[in-house]
């Protein structure tokens, strides 16, 4: 699977910057904790439709993370235009999907003979 360079680039950034196995774990840890909240909320007031309510929910968050994608990903278009770094990243891109071509052809001409 290929990755954007701008995804890659990001990711190795934020990589160094943060923390993300602390990060990941506080986060599971927290949706755990409001899973086990809600369902123990809605066991209390005697709704029989907690799995159905935490579906929605979770479905609505989703839906906000997609919705939030589109913006997220313009942002660090922007910041590579302005860094002037766009053009290089798609070069890169270009050399690699070349890369990949040519060792498929390899591959197959190598399965071909023998």
């Amino acid at each position: 699977m290929t990755v954007l360079p701008i995804l890659e680039r990001e990711l190795r950034v934020a990589l160094r910057k943060h923390q993300p196995v602390r990060r990941r774990l506080r986060f599971a840890a927290a949706c755990a904790g409001g899973t086990l909240l809600f369902i123990l909320l809605s066991g209390l007031i005697g709704s029989g439709t907690a799995s159905h309510d935490l579906h929605q929910l979770l479905c609505l968050v989703g839906l906000y993370i997609v919705g939030r994608a589109p913006q997220l990903t313009a942002g660090i278009f922007a910041q590579e235009r302005r860094e002037q770094t766009l053009g290089l990243l798609s070069v890169k891109l270009l050399n690699r999907s070349v890369r990949q071509r040519r060792q498929r052809r390899e591959i197959r001409d190598t399965k071909s003979c023998g």
